[in-house]
């Protein structure tokens, strides 16, 4: 989600870290992608996700954190995961998921 408030230190993450490729690599604009596809997609919903447990469980390898870490703190993230999704908006949320229909 490029309207992510944390999009400046995505950017700055991926030209210091070596398994990205700065240059070729963005966030993607829901909002960019509708305007593209609106002649042949209709968008049936968009819900934005993505805290604390997306980083840290869904990441972990990027993050380097080993199993046994992981395995301690993900009920917990789990469950505050679930509460900050139902935040408003799409400024908290790192990713989205579209579900779109053929025009």
């Amino acid at each position: 989600n490029s309207c992510y408030i944390l999009e400046p230190m995505r950017k700055l993450w991926y030209k210091k870290y070596k398994y990205f490729e700065a240059g070729t690599e963005r966030a993607l604009d829901h909002d960019e992608i509708l305007k593209i596809a609106r002649k042949i997609f209709e968008l049936v919903d968009v819900k934005y996700y993505g805290g604390i447990a997306y980083f840290l469980i869904f990441n972990s390898l990027v993050f380097r954190i080993q199993k046994f870490v992981k395995n301690l703190f993900t009920p917990i993230l789990f469950k505050q995961e679930v509460m900050f999704n139902m935040l408003p908006g799409k400024l908290p949320f790192a990713y989205f998921l579209a579900k779109w229909k053929k025009i």
